[in-house]
């Protein structure tokens, strides 16, 4: 017989406070969702500073490894810089992107805050076509914003003593792989954060754009990617969806040209 188990943990998942109530049900379904193939369940307790959750899972000592590793990688749980391992892989959200030009920063939920460093030279190596951008020309390229989700593995960690450590990370194959597909392809993309999907689909509706749409890549409940057509200028469509998406963060990326990849 399998032995139920529980285990309190705290989800790093920012959110706009004025809706509370309904995030916190499309967070819930979502994590019921993700669970549900390993028996197991996730309670959301109470939400903290806009930014993360205190939840408590429950189901089978065994899948509860699991349970919380997936938790980690799709999500992103609150941690300490003493417990960051080399090579282990967590979700984040991408911290004021062009205000540095040496890399990007992003936030894995080390709590107190300690960013982890995305070097350029690494997204250079990484992202196709784009060994000779900068790191603001890169970021404009593939629309990237604040707060975009990004699952990053930990290459590197220097403790000089308790409350100075530096933390380097590059992006996990998957979101590398998942990232050429887009600046390799031919149509441009649009990134939605701070709303659900039900409201874009709305949103685009209104605005008589919903003919223009080839896809939705939803990260999360409050996370999305928008394909359009390849006639369609995604820069074009912020002015068109903003007044209909109030909250809402956009930004538009772009593929490379061809010869450039």
């Amino acid at each position: 017989m399998d032995i139920e188990v529980s285990h309190h943990l705290r989800l790093l998942f920012p959110f706009p406070s004025r809706q509370l109530r309904a995030v916190k049900a499309e967070l819930q379904n979502y994590l019921s969702e993700l669970l549900e193939p390993f028996h197991s369940s996730c309670q959301i307790i109470k939400a903290h500073s806009n930014q993360w959750w205190d939840v408590v899972i429950n189901g089978p000592k065994e899948s509860i490894p699991i349970v919380i590793n997936l938790l980690k990688t799709e999500v992103g749980l609150l941690t300490s810089a003493s417990s960051i391992r080399k090579g282990e892989v967590r979700m984040g959200r991408l911290v004021t992107p062009t205000q540095f030009g040496f890399g990007w920063f992003v936030d894995v939920g080390i709590r107190p805050r300690k960013d982890v460093l995305l070097p350029l030279h690494a997204l250079r190596k990484s992202i196709h076509g784009c060994s000779g951008l900068s790191l603001r020309e890169i970021t404009e390229q593939l629309g990237f914003i604040e707060g975009f989700p990004l699952l990053v593995e930990i290459v590197e960690k220097k403790v000089f003593s308790e409350s100075n450590v530096e933390i380097e990370a590059n992006l996990d194959n998957r979101w590398i792989t998942k990232i050429n597909s887009w600046i390799s392809g031919t149509n441009e993309w649009l990134i939605v954060l701070g709303t659900f999907r039900n409201r874009i689909l709305h949103a685009l509706r209104s605005s008589q754009h919903f003919r223009d749409l080839v896809g939705i890549e939803t990260i999360d409940p409050l996370s999305h990617v928008l394909f359009f057509q390849p006639s369609t200028r995604s820069s074009g469509l912020i002015p068109r969806l903003g007044p209909h998406l109030k909250g809402a963060r956009l930004g538009s990326g772009r593929p490379l040209k061809v010869e450039n990849i």
